[in-house]
């Protein structure tokens, strides 16, 4: 993979960005969900890339070492060993990996006209390669017999054929997924990109119309945020400044303004959370903050709905906070809550951050916003006793 993409092309294959992510970090993704201990990287010369990939290499808790030849892997293999060996270019996602690497050993193929057209190096008559395989150790020794500057992972697949390793062949529908795929040029990722980042921002289940706009928001621009190395902080930056605006509007006694505000934000919400997604794709064994910067952004917004509903009621002289405050956090405890006893697709839409925002703002502007908190309050506390999963109900249907 450290050869360059092109003839005058500096770059290396391992270095081109798939969703803001090079290929030599998707391939380590893939190794640290297999459970591998040990990356081995096969360079003439160390580079400030290859340093940089040994860093995260380490910041996920494996050991690196770097070869040049044939002698320097089998010094590092033991017969007791398992070794997987990821192709050169091939991307795939952890759990397509484990689907396919995840125990036994294995030498996986496709059929050659497939193979072959996809850019994988054909093996015998009807095979080519699958991109992968998992061997045992001893397999290894049998590079002593070859020339030490020799491809290692085309010549490991016939020494593991010829050892008597199985071949698994590759599923057809995982082959002609965004999930299995060889990426050796720029064209390669552009002609890629958009469907892998749909694939991995789909969402289960039936979405809300704020989660349509935001899947069709990721789609168009997803990828000039994750190559550009923006990704998910920009929308998180829009949501918050629209949260802060949504604030003062609310303090100044214009709640139409707020809401739609607020639902603006909850809006820029979801596409950071979609894009995080693709970001936690390729930063596998990296810790994890607590919360994401979306899950911040989205408390924010639901703490700015309830004082914006606060600010906004008339006060009567025997009113105390509590009174005042009752109803509209009432409203978003059971917005939160609703998801864990609604049925999914029910509640992408009773939840909807934004369709929410805009009813309450037709309500402000209407002079009727405390009683149409109260009446959601009531609707969600009948939704959860008539339309509650099956199995959250505590009485019998």
């Amino acid at each position: 993979m450290l050869e360059p993409v092109a003839p005058g092309v500096p770059m290396a294959r391992a270095f081109l960005r798939l969703g803001g992510a090079s290929l030599a970090r998707h391939q380590l993704a893939m190794a640290h969900a297999l459970g591998c201990g040990r990356i081995v990287c096969t360079a003439r010369r160390l580079s400030p890339d290859l340093i940089a990939m040994q860093h995260d290499v380490e910041a996920a808790g494996l050991q690196f070492s770097m070869i040049s030849d044939t002698r320097g892997l089998m010094r590092l293999v033991g017969a007791s060993d398992e070794v997987i060996v990821i192709g050169d270019g091939l991307v795939a996602t952890p759990d397509a990996a484990r689907q396919m690497l995840g125990s036994g050993s294995m030498v996986l193929v496709q059929p050659v006209e497939t193979g072959t057209k996809a850019g994988f190096e054909r093996i015998d008559l009807n095979h080519a390669v699958g991109g992968a395989m998992r061997i045992p150790g001893h397999v290894v020794e049998g590079l002593a017999q070859l020339p030490e500057d020799c491809d290692i992972p085309s010549a490991l697949v016939r020494i593991a054929l010829q050892a008597g390793t199985a071949m698994r062949e590759v599923p057809a529908d995982l082959r002609a997924s965004s999930d299995w795929r060889l990426l050796r040029s720029e064209n390669d990722v552009a002609a890629l990109e958009n469907d892998w980042i749909r694939a991995a921002t789909q969402a289960e289940g039936a979405p809300g119309p704020s989660a349509m706009l935001a899947g069709l928001a990721v789609g168009t621009f997803g990828s000039r945020l994750l190559q550009g190395g923006h990704g998910s902080r920009t929308p998180v930056l829009v949501g918050a400044l629209l949260i802060l605006l949504a604030f003062a509007a609310g303090w100044m006694g214009t709640a139409v303004a707020a809401f739609v505000l607020i639902a603006g934000a909850a809006i820029a919400v979801l596409i950071a959370a979609r894009i995080e997604a693709i970001e936690r794709i390729g930063s596998a064994g990296r810790t994890a903050s607590a919360l994401s910067h979306s899950e911040i952004a989205a408390a924010l917004a639901d703490i700015a709905m309830v004082l914006v509903i606060v600010w906004n009621t008339p006060v009567n002289p025997w009113d105390t906070l509590l009174d005042r405050t009752f109803a509209p956090l009432a409203l978003i405890l059971l917005v939160r809550f609703a998801p864990r006893f609604l049925a999914p697709g029910l509640a992408a839409w009773v939840c909807d951050r934004a369709m929410l925002c805009m009813i309450l703002a037709v309500a402000a502007g209407a002079g009727g916003l405390v009683g149409a908190v109260k009446l959601l309050v009531v609707a969600f506390a009948l939704a959860g006793a008539f339309f509650a999963r099956s199995d959250m109900r505590i009485t019998r249907a």
